[in-house]
């Protein structure tokens, strides 16, 4: 009877399991190692991309910051010229009234009149002169009333040969004649809102 030997088979197949295994999990590693690489590189590329966001983010914002800024200055600006043009436009205003005044003081002023003095604290104006007769005072006072730019006509008083007849007291009366010319303190307001008026 022939007796086969099988040890050299079995050590060379083995062997050729070993170099198996041993291909099998260096393969093994190098697909892990690539595929660990191609993580890294992902995570990495979204870190990078997260990064440029954020830096995108803080240019926006330092941008954003840097017109607000501009805008506060220009609004402290503004506020000065808004300021600057309230200014002009009280003094303007103040001389277009002034002008006012003057003009219907010779609009409403009856013959036999005569100013000596005119003061003006904001809208009450206060004028002092003399009167021919009692009338024409009456006379201003009316037109005074019946002015657009003029109302709430007072007279303070009313001089005549030293008396004073104040027109508030009923009982208190001129008796010098016509003739005789009277001192005569009166005064009045000036409409601010000059725009509401229609000139006549």
């Amino acid at each position: 009877m022939t007796e086969i030997n099988l040890l050299p088979w079995r050590e060379a197949r083995r062997e050729q399991e070993r170099k198996n295994v041993i291909t099998l999990l260096i393969f093994s590693v190098i697909i892990a190692v690539v595929v660990v690489f191609l993580i890294n590189q992902y995570a990495s590329g979204l870190v990078d991309e997260q990064a440029h966001r954020n830096q995108r983010l803080q240019d926006e914002i330092t941008r954003l910051n840097a017109q607000l800024i501009e805008i506060k200055r220009l609004k402290v600006v503004r506020d000065g010229l808004i300021s600057r043009m309230t200014i002009v436009h009280s003094l303007l205003s103040g001389r277009i009234t002034t002008i006012h005044l003057f003009d219907e003081l010779a609009k409403i002023m009856p013959d036999g009149i005569y100013l000596t003095e005119m003061k003006r604290v904001g809208d009450l104006v206060s004028i002092q002169g003399y009167s021919e007769s009692n009338s024409n005072v009456s006379i201003l006072m009316k037109n005074i009333q019946n002015n657009p730019w003029l109302y709430n006509a007072i007279l303070t008083d009313i001089k005549k040969n030293g008396d004073i007849n104040n027109p508030n007291n009923p009982n208190n009366t001129s008796t010098s004649t016509n003739s005789e010319k009277s001192e005569f303190n009166l005064s009045f307001t000036l409409r601010s809102k000059t725009a509401d008026v229609k000139l006549r």
